[in-house]
């Protein structure tokens, strides 16, 4: 496979200032995705002044997602967004919350290897809260990736991936990725075999963490703080709504970390987008708590009508 055969097109973002990058970041996204990932962008950008950073955004759709002014606001930071072919990725495991988007972190490094040695990797439900410019002082050259370690994974599982009970399970939502061992290793290669072998949970995760058997560095924990998990008690760099309703949800408590989010998302270009509304029966109920909570009874009565609706229809669906 030619990966750079994937790239149907280039779209080129500069800012007014020629430079070196400090650090190149890595976004993968479908479309529905993208304003949360320009969030992230924001968040990093506003928490790292004078930072210079290349950013790299994968899509299989594109329309628009920066201002024309951004780039002149924000001069010290660039962009390219490829928009990609993914028939390639027909046939793989995808479910609902893992569409065919989590594949293309497994071929961007080999795009870019030849453009940044280190790639910093995101995903999109993340914002960033901190100084980053200690990942610049991480010793890759004997490590494919860094990433921080999972906690919270199931012991059977990890014995049904084969993963020995001393190694560590990494969460894939923030790497550190050489791309130079990453391509001598034949990672990309060695994912495409493996993700035909099994069903797996957390798909591309899952078959990473089997490839990549000691060879990663960990990091701290407070560069992928989970909140439900509270995997740190430091103040967290990075903060990743991993395996919670997304804070863009309006059925969202708007407390704590979901607070922050919402705060950063008000004060960013995309503050104009709307936040989504439930698209599962538990969320509908608990929006409909909060709008009872602010003695909206008539909006509150719909919102528990939905929740009821959508919990009877998958019920039905799970009989037949």
């Amino acid at each position: 496979m030619n990966q750079h055969d994937l790239i149907k097109r280039k779209i080129e973002y500069q800012g007014e200032l020629s430079y070196h990058p400090d650090m190149h970041v890595l976004f993968t996204s479908d479309k529905h995705y993208l304003t949360y990932c320009g969030v992230c962008i924001f968040s990093i950008i506003e928490a790292n002044p004078g930072f210079k950073i290349k950013f790299h955004i994968f899509v299989d759709e594109y329309d628009q997602l920066f201002s024309a002014t951004f780039f002149s606001i924000y001069r010290h930071v660039s962009a390219t967004v490829y928009l990609l072919d993914n028939n390639i990725f027909n046939g793989l495991q995808v479910y609902d919350f893992y569409p065919k988007s989590i594949y293309y972190r497994i071929i961007s490094s080999n795009i870019l290897a030849s453009e940044a040695g280190v790639l910093f990797y995101l995903d999109c439900d993340i914002v960033c809260n901190g100084d980053i410019s200690s990942l610049l002082e991480i010793d890759m050259k004997s490590y494919t990736i860094a990433a921080v370690h999972d906690k919270g994974m199931n012991k059977d599982y990890l014995r049904y991936l084969g993963l020995s009970n001393d190694k560590k399970y990494f969460n894939s939502g923030v790497m550190l990725i050489n791309t130079q061992a990453w391509v001598k290793n034949n990672v990309m290669e060695k994912f495409f075999e493996k993700i035909q072998e099994r069903k797996y949970q957390y798909p591309d995760q899952d078959c990473l963490n089997i490839i990549l058997d000691q060879d990663v560095f960990f990091l701290d924990q407070s560069f992928n703080f989970i909140p439900k998990n509270k995997n740190t008690d430091k103040k967290p760099i990075f903060i990743h709504y991993a395996g919670q309703t997304k804070p863009w949800s309006i059925s969202i408590e708007e407390t704590g970390y979901n607070k922050l989010y919402i705060d950063i998302y008000n004060q960013s270009p995309w503050k104009d987008v709307p936040l989504v509304p439930p698209k599962k029966a538990y969320e509908s109920f608990h929006y409909a708590k909060k709008l009872l909570l602010k003695r909206k009874i008539v909006l509150a009565s719909f919102w528990l009508t939905i929740s009821i609706c959508q919990f009877l229809s998958k019920k039905i669906r799970s009989i037949f």
